[in-house]
């Protein structure tokens, strides 16, 4: 634990590179600014937007609401002169369920706003709005995007308090920007029984303290905040705690299997409106669950042994998982390999085993780094190369001293 009036100091997170945190500004919905991240107000005036600018493409609504009565919109999308919507073969469309992965969210608008701006041009485009529909929802989970957006929190889950260290209080202990640079950074503080040193070959990087190692200095690394509670542990129960991905009815999983599964399946409403909407829209053939981190594709098996899908369904899953590979350049896995470690109460288990569709789980964004050395991992010093050369520097913030209340 920090005593009082150590020097602690700021370090390199993916959090504090937050370019995109520019003030909402009036869009042109056909020509969108794809520079910045948009906060859930800036993405429902594009949607509608879009409704009014595509009316005989396009029908605007809500399929429910957050606990704070925010709506949770679907663009639905298809060409309402060849057909119902419900007549033909659908497609559901998701992202930013996990507050944090902003860009899931974003592809989902760059999806929609593809398909109708490219709508009588693009031959294969014209085909798939005239003969299917898409069920676009761009903001899974609304508020804990917004806080994560502004705020720059670490944060997956809805703004619903949450007690995440068992000790019977909510959110009692978030992260807290005690140098008001706008981004949740580190801490480290001098300590002879830290476990990190700083590196010799770069003295931004932190590397671990060897076994046997015994001259100093040392440091302990904590995030960026209070002791809040008092309790001698930094930012343990922050906004929420509920992971919206876990709370799906499918192999649900109480708290102590499953962290984040919440108090029962389908508690939360963003969950619970995902269900009845799916169910009431039996057309869909299909689930695109966008998310954020790795630049992969998690496929199926989620929660369950390969050998437990039929061998039809393992063929269709490996033919388009390969398609996938081919297009993007990205790796296809499966979200389920060891037994003792797989997920509970996810979307696309659910969208198998009970509703009787294949879904997909794109971590769109390849993280902050690049594998330079090709050996599978980027490593630290990668991740600060690429700040230099690809960034300009701006996705580290300097170490420097502070004095920390407590």
């Amino acid at each position: 634990m920090a005593s009082p009036c150590r020097p602690l100091a700021a370090a390199l997170l993916a959090t504090a590179l937050l370019p995109c945190l520019a003030a909402a500004q009036a869009e042109d919905p056909r020509q969108p600014n794809w520079a910045k991240y948009h906060s859930t107000a800036d993405a429902y005036a594009l949607l509608d937007g879009w409704a009014k600018a595509y009316p005989t493409l396009t029908r605007l609504y809500a399929m429910g609401r957050t606990l704070k009565g925010t709506p949770l919109q679907v663009l639905e999308i298809t060409n309402q002169q060849t057909g119902p919507a419900a007549e033909k073969p659908g497609y559901y469309y998701d992202g930013n369920i996990h507050a944090g992965e902003l860009t899931g969210g974003e592809v989902a608008l760059h999806f929609a706003w593809y398909l109708l701006s490219n709508y009588g041009k693009d031959p294969r485009v014209t085909r798939l709005v005239d003969t299917r529909v898409l069920y676009v929802r761009p903001k899974f989970n609304p508020d804990g995007a917004d806080i994560a957006l502004a705020t720059g929190t670490s944060l997956r889950s809805t703004p619903r308090p949450y007690d995440e260290d068992y000790d019977g209080l909510l959110d009692e202990d978030p992260s807290n920007d005690l140098n008001g640079d706008g981004a949740m950074t580190q801490m480290r503080v001098p300590d002879p029984n830290g476990l990190w040193r700083v590196s010799g070959d770069d003295p931004r990087r932190m590397v671990r303290r060897q076994p046997g190692d015994s001259i100093g200095p040392f440091l302990a690394l904590y995030s960026e905040g209070l002791d809040d509670d008092g309790d001698g542990r930094f930012n343990e129960d922050g906004v929420g705690g509920i992971d919206m991905n876990r709370n799906f009815p499918r192999n649900w999983g109480l708290e102590i299997e499953q962290e984040g599964a919440g108090p029962y399946p389908l508690s939360e409403p963003e969950t619970q409106a995902t269900i009845e909407f799916l169910v009431r829209h039996r057309n869909v053939a299909g689930i695109v669950h966008g998310h954020t981190s790795g630049g992969f594709l998690y496929r199926l098996p989620s929660s369950e042994p390969w050998d437990d899908y039929g061998l039809a369904d393992q063929q269709l899953i490996l033919e388009l998982a390969e398609h996938y590979q081919e297009v993007t350049k990205q790796r296809a896995i499966p979200s389920f390999t060891n037994p003792k470690e797989h997920r509970h109460g996810t979307l696309i288990s659910w969208a198998y085993w009970d509703y009787g569709v294949v879904g997909w789980v794109p971590e769109y964004w390849g993280g902050f780094g690049r594998d330079y050395d090709n050996s599978g991992s980027v490593s630290e010093a990668e991740r600060l190369r690429f700040n230099d050369e690809e960034l300009g520097g701006a996705g580290f913030a300097a170490w420097t001293a502070f004095d920390h209340p407590q």
